[in-house]
């Protein structure tokens, strides 16, 4: 049973160079086309793997520092 919407994504697949099609059903990645996918991103770089964890804790939006209950908020995922 899918319990989620399938994902299509086009763009270079690092590390090559070429632009590529890939697909993501039920949380798994595949090359093999998925009819009816939803296109969510084209032109840019695919990169399998990378979690961007960038984050300024405890940086308010727009700069100074943030309270107590607002750096919590920031370090909880």
């Amino acid at each position: 049973m899918r319990t989620s919407p399938s994902l299509h994504l086009r763009g270079v697949l690092l590390p090559g160079d070429e632009q590529r099609d890939v697909w993501v059903r039920d949380g798994l990645i595949s090359m093999d086309p998925v009819p009816g996918a939803t296109t969510v991103g084209s032109g840019g770089w695919i990169v399998p793997g990378l979690v961007d964890a960038h984050c300024h804790v405890g940086i308010k939006y727009g700069g100074g520092h943030e309270d107590h209950d607002g750096t919590i908020a920031q370090a909880t995922t």
